[in-house]
């Protein structure tokens, strides 16, 4: 019974920090097609003191889930990531939206 409530903790505790620290995570910066030989491109930021494992997040605009990319790797503490978006933001307006790989519904930025 105890090993029981021992991992159930230890799981909770472990999915509270996931979440804690997926917040951590936001858009920071784009652009959308600054020149015509230009690229889009999304900017992430880590405002936290630990790296953050962005493997299985996902960046995409507001009208199609084939308008994504598919992010891997990890994030270090306070520091920034680039991601090539070209093709995929439109020129006219469009919504830019970041989820982690459990809040697949639900944006985080």
């Amino acid at each position: 019974m105890m090993s029981k409530i021992f991992f159930l903790c230890l799981f909770l505790l472990l999915s509270t920090k996931t979440s804690l620290a997926a917040t951590d995570v936001v858009i920071n910066e784009f652009s959308a097609r600054p020149d015509p030989d230009g690229v889009d491109w999304v900017e992430i930021y880590n405002s936290s003191s630990q790296t953050i494992n962005i493997n299985g997040w996902v960046i995409r605009d507001s009208t199609t889930d084939s308008n994504k990319i598919d992010l891997s790797g990890s994030i270090c503490p306070t520091s920034y990531r680039k991601f090539d978006f070209s093709n995929r933001l439109d020129k006219d307006g469009d919504s830019i939206r970041l989820f982690d790989s459990v809040s697949s519904s639900s944006p985080l930025d």
